[in-house]
């Protein structure tokens, strides 16, 4: 979502949480929103009719249903009704290959046509809702060994965790606040009267998140094995010239990071405690 939206917004709808969220977070800025719906030809109707319920909800004047036919294209069970909707799978199965509810470049489709619609009507921004903290979970759970891996990884199951921790817990700052107090505000900051508590969490977020990118920014400059960087500087063609200036790149902004999270810990404690006298 950009950072300076326009005075008119093509939101992509789907009626789901994500898309739902991002459009309050329009609205809320104060912009026209012109909603935007597919009717792609999958099997149930549910996520158009909860699209048609929450562009009530918020009162969009302009909400449009583009129909297009995807079992045309096939491979998914979604949109073939040749192919089975996988039900009750064991958690052993999930995590091999991609899944058969994968819509082949769905996004990529919806969003070349929300581009067409904004420039026919002259809107200047494309919003569309995704959720960070599921690929973040994603990678918690293979790091447990929950979730099997195809093939091997080339880092540590610690430092494949701290990656996913990035993401969750980046995910779980928006949300769970946003669930608690049923606003969502652009600058990160809680509205006014929300519990110490819920301070208290997103303050622990924050130090988690800031800790997770410098130990994984410390591993990848000073770690044990061989780093592969690319590089098409004509002075650094040699693996190790790469491996050399990427170590040292890394190096210095794991440094900038524990230094950033050494003033996060103390401003925000400080800003705690301030609040908790108040």
């Amino acid at each position: 979502m950009p950072g300076t939206m326009a005075e008119t917004a093509v939101v992509l709808l789907s009626g789901g949480m994500d898309s739902a969220t991002a459009l309050a977070m329009t609205i809320k800025e104060g912009h026209h929103v012109i909603g935007l719906t597919f009717d792609y030809g999958q099997r149930h109707r549910k996520e158009v009719d909860a699209a048609k319920r929450v562009a009530k909800h918020f009162r969009v004047a302009d909400h449009r249903i583009v129909t297009m036919d995807l079992s045309a294209i096939g491979g998914s069970a979604l949109t073939d009704r040749a192919i089975p909707v996988p039900e009750q799978r064991r958690i052993e199965e999930i995590g091999h290959g991609i899944p058969i509810t994968y819509v082949p470049a769905r996004n990529t489709l919806f969003l070349a046509l929300a581009l067409g619609l904004a420039e026919a009507r002259g809107a200047e921004a494309i919003v569309i809702g995704a959720i960070a903290a599921a690929f973040g979970l994603f990678f918690v759970l293979v790091s447990l060994g929950i979730v099997p891996l195809q093939g091997k990884a080339k880092a540590p199951m610690w430092v494949v965790a701290l990656a996913g921790l990035c993401f969750l817990l980046g995910g779980l700052a928006v949300l769970v606040p946003a669930a608690v107090t049923g606003v969502v505000r652009a600058d990160g900051e809680l509205p006014e009267g929300s519990p110490q508590w819920l301070r208290l969490v997103q303050y622990l977020f924050g130090l988690a998140i800031f800790a997770s990118f410098a130990a994984i920014g410390s591993w990848v400059a000073f770690g044990p094995g061989v780093r592969s960087f690319a590089s098409n500087l004509p002075l650094l063609s040699s693996s190790g010239a790469n491996e050399m200036i990427g170590r040292i790149a890394f190096g210095i902004g794991a440094v900038i990071t524990w230094l950033c999270l050494i003033a996060f810990a103390r401003y925000g404690w400080r800003k705690l405690v301030r609040r908790g006298k108040a």
